[in-house]
């Protein structure tokens, strides 16, 4: 059974006391222990000989065995931003008004107090500081100080998330919301509506959740508890959130009807957005102040994200569309073809287009300004890649006439014998509403 009585404040003061504040717990141990124990609780030794030794709240939390990075679930070797980060989403999730646990949220204000100031962190990652056992709690209420003095946990959860430094306000989280639009929605613009749903402070009570409130008889309204803990000459003192009241410093005597006690309703809403026309996949849209309310906190923003459709005739890429069409094998032997496209207008478009040489599969043409609106009275272009549908079976005569025109076939034809079918005699004049050109090599291969 390990000794845990008081600790020998002369033998502290005899024990060497290291000059980078790092503490010898074994020295220590052997310094003040009892003849007959024949163990001692090193976590609380370490607490109290660093508090005598005047080394304060970060040499203390080290004694104690606080682990801030373990705390903060960041390594070792993380940069402030990822340390803040991190302090961000747990101090958020483990806030007491969340119903967070009030020890918890004091933990990772301490670890962040630490991490954030270089020099405490230097001090923190001295070689030894780390006395006592890995993963510790933070014993005796050194975690939770300043330089040897308490420090309010809210304070630097205000420090983080209020406006300008401390004394801002919390605030809520933003909220997301999809608006699925088809490409015909996408090609004309125009006003759209999002139905949100979000928790408003109650009128009624003005978000207190009681019509009536008194001082809280268990913190006597100032929200939170200082508790103090002897361990021989040092005194430790450690303030956490009332668990009555959650912090509010009042308890209701009367609750209100009109949210039944929670401070908050829930409401439904409708924001209105134009929408340009030809906006892009991904665009966002901020309302500011649109997301859940909080008592005492900043309402969030809602975001609303643009998510495109699938079409069933065209794909898009940017202010561009793509069609797919197949042409029989006669268009591509003459090298013409003419097809008709369905629009996004509801118009019916007759493509055509001609060329002295035959139209290979997987060809990719294009019709310029036909595609979505770019903005600045531009528009995109309209690209079709066209595929050849060949006969599923021929009979002998068919064969033979295609033989007459194009040349005996490979099987028949003698050892270095050519073909000569690949060129028309003459070019078709260009027939229906848009004429369509072969498209770049480098506009191709986007596709």
């Amino acid at each position: 059974m390990p000794w845990r009585g008081g600790v020998d404040a002369s033998a502290l003061a005899a024990a060497p006391m290291p000059r980078r504040g790092v503490v010898d717990i074994s020295a220590l141990a052997a310094a003040s222990m009892p003849r007959h124990a024949t163990s001692v609780d090193t976590s609380a030794l370490a607490t109290a000989a660093c508090a005598a030794a005047g080394l304060g709240g970060v040499a203390a939390a080290c004694a104690a065995g606080a682990d801030h990075y373990a705390t903060l679930g960041v390594p070792r070797t993380a940069d402030a931003s990822q340390i803040k980060a991190a302090y961000k989403k747990l101090a958020l999730k483990n806030h007491p008004d969340k119903g967070g646990d009030p020890k918890r949220f004091q933990a990772i204000a301490a670890a962040y107090s630490v991490l954030s100031d270089a020099a405490k962190r230097r001090q923190y990652d001295s070689p030894g500081a780390q006395a006592g056992p890995p993963g510790g709690g933070g014993g005796g209420g050194g975690g939770f100080q300043r330089g040897g003095e308490n420090f309010d946990p809210f304070e630097v959860f205000s420090q983080m998330f209020g406006q300008g430094g401390g004394g801002g306000q919390m605030r809520t989280q933003d909220q997301v919301y999809r608006l699925p639009l088809t490409l015909e929605e996408i090609f004309a613009g125009g006003r759209r509506e999002v139905e949100v749903r979000r928790s408003v402070v109650c009128v009624a009570c003005q978000g207190r959740g009681a019509m009536k409130v008194e001082r809280c008889s268990s913190c006597g309204g100032a929200g939170a508890k200082v508790s103090e803990r002897r361990m021989g000459s040092s005194v430790f003192r450690t303030q956490s959130v009332c668990s009555t009241c959650g912090g509010q410093g009042e308890v209701a005597k009367e609750h209100c009807a009109g949210c039944r006690g929670l401070g908050k309703v829930a409401r439904t809403e409708k924001l209105a957005w134009n929408v340009p026309a030809g906006v892009a996949e991904g665009q966002r849209r901020t309302f500011a102040g649109k997301a859940d309310e909080h008592p005492g906190a900043r309402a969030g923003d809602v975001i609303v994200v643009v998510v495109q459709r699938p079409h069933g005739e065209f794909q898009r890429a940017g202010a561009d569309l793509l069609a797919r069409k197949s042409i029989p094998l006669v268009d591509a032997l003459t090298g013409s073809f003419r097809i008709s496209l369905p629009m996004l207008d509801g118009q019916t478009l007759s493509v055509s287009g001609a060329q002295t040489n035959c139209i290979e599969s997987s060809a990719v043409w294009v019709m310029r300004e036909r595609g979505l609106p770019a903005g600045g009275g531009r528009r995109g272009d309209l690209f079709v890649k066209l595929s050849v549908v060949l006969p599923k079976r021929l009979n002998d005569d068919d064969k033979k006439q295609l033989e007459a025109v194009l040349g005996k076939r490979s099987s028949d034809a003698e050892p270095g014998a050519a073909t000569g079918w690949f060129w028309s005699k003459a070019e078709p004049e260009p027939v229906g509403h848009a004429t369509a050109t072969p498209a770049s090599g480098h506009e191709a291969r986007r596709f």
